[in-house]
């Protein structure tokens, strides 16, 4: 299987970020977030386009028209990947074509997964150590010789989970499939204001400290929370808050003992 790299652009938001929008402190939970990147992969049979040139065109407009409401995605991380810098350095897009079918490219997924994943996205983002030029977002589409595509995704951990990730793609769909119909989209504005209930009451003594903690290993432990332990935390704020969901009452649990091990 050989990659032919067609062409590599940075995609901007359509609209500058306005000044007040530029700077988006991150969470406690979400400055402790690994660097790490999410990957999406999306699968698409040859549907008989015959213009992929106005498909991929299409791809790249809506995706500069949905960064416009996701400008924390066009940005890059600053202070030590403890905030965003909504700058609108853009998305890293690159076309790609290989040459194989899509099934012969499924046929070896399961058994060559990590090397086959490297075919659907030439870009090496830990190439680039400072963690302030690194983009938060990327995208790769890759043809098959059958006409099939595959695209992938990359969003930093940084900016978003899984949940906040399906967001943006579906809005980005949505403003793809609405594209020529006279009208603009209308979206309703996402939100990035978590750091506002979990503000960071952490500091790192003012030192950039994104290289060393990019190296860092990191190992995952899961806490099960039964459920006389959720009834025992819904007790504890009964009197201050009416019907607390499970994740309300986990999310603030957590970020109390966060707080406490600070001390």
């Amino acid at each position: 299987m050989e990659l032919e790299i067609v062409s590599k652009e940075t995609i901007k938001p359509k609209s500058s970020t306005l000044p007040e929008l530029k700077n988006v402190p991150l969470s406690l939970f979400d400055q402790q977030a690994p660097y790490m990147y999410i990957h999406l992969l999306y699968f698409y049979h040859n549907h008989n386009i015959n213009d992929s040139n106005r498909s991929w065109q299409l791809l790249k407009d809506s995706l500069s028209k949905v960064l416009t409401f996701y400008y924390p995605f066009a940005g890059r991380l600053r202070d030590g990947g403890n905030s965003i810098d909504c700058n609108d350095m853009g998305a890293i897009v690159s076309e790609a074509k290989l040459q194989c079918s899509l099934s012969e490219f499924m046929n070896n997924f399961n058994s060559e997964c990590e090397k086959i994943l490297k075919l659907t996205f030439f870009y090496d983002i830990n190439d680039e150590k400072d963690q302030r030029l690194k983009p938060l977002l990327c995208v790769q589409l890759t043809q098959f010789e059958c006409g099939g595509e595959v695209m992938l995704v990359l969003c930093s951990h940084k900016v978003a989970d899984m949940a906040s990730l399906t967001n943006l793609m579906n809005d980005w769909a949505f403003i793809a499939r609405s594209s020529g119909n006279g009208n603009p989209p209308t979206l309703s504005p996402p939100q990035f204001n978590a750091a506002s209930f979990f503000p960071s009451e952490l500091d790192n003594d003012g030192e950039d400290s994104s290289t060393e903690r990019h190296e860092e290993i990191v190992s995952s432990k899961r806490f099960v929370f039964e459920g006389p332990m959720i009834e025992a935390l819904k007790g504890m704020v009964s009197e201050k808050v009416k019907n607390p969901t499970r994740v309300q009452l986990l999310a603030a649990f957590i970020y109390k003992v966060a707080l406490s091990a600070k001390e």
